[in-house]
């Protein structure tokens, strides 16, 4: 006999300690919200996903594994017994003070660096060996892909250097 339950309890909660760096959740086929904690049926296939978050000034969020140690994301897991899954974050200071007091953020995820705050200043990006990459004047948020993972500097005007390593 199969004395197996029929539902279970899924958590889907953030790391206490990282929690202002991110936000996880999970949605199945009938839930299209942002569910974090139900009783489902065995069998249900729950979709986890854990977004870092974007508004905190001069600071870059990443998503960095969930508690089993997965670093899929989203992802999905078909429940089969109660399932209490932690989603931790990381946060990087990436701010470049400026002399006007303003402030220039340079974000860094995957290959992806997103530069805000650099409003009609030069931006240069190079390798480690000098070559120039990337060359724009800055909008209120600029956003471009570096080829490979390496060390890069990026010159904005005539504010400091910045090195910027992709992974």
């Amino acid at each position: 006999a199969n004395f197996a339950k029929d539902q279970y309890q899924i958590t889907v909660t953030v790391d206490p300690a990282s929690a202002q760096y991110g936000n996880a959740w999970f949605t199945t086929d009938e839930i299209d919200g942002h569910a974090n904690d139900e009783v489902l049926e065995y069998g249900t296939v729950v979709t986890l996903y854990a977004e870092p978050r974007d508004n905190i000034a001069n600071t870059v969020c990443t998503f960095d594994r969930w508690s089993d140690g997965s670093q899929e994301n989203p992802r999905t897991l078909t429940l089969s017994q109660d399932t209490t899954i932690i989603a931790s974050f990381n946060a990087e200071h990436v701010g470049i003070e400026t002399a006007d007091g303003s402030s220039v953020a340079i974000g860094v995820q995957d290959r992806n660096v997103t530069i805000s705050g650099a409003e009609g200043r030069s931006i240069e990006v190079f390798d480690i060996t000098g070559r120039a990459l990337y060359s724009t004047t800055g909008t209120d948020s600029d956003r471009f892909a570096l080829p490979a993972a390496g060390v890069y500097i990026v010159r904005i005007e005539s504010l400091p250097a910045k090195k910027i390593v992709i992974k």
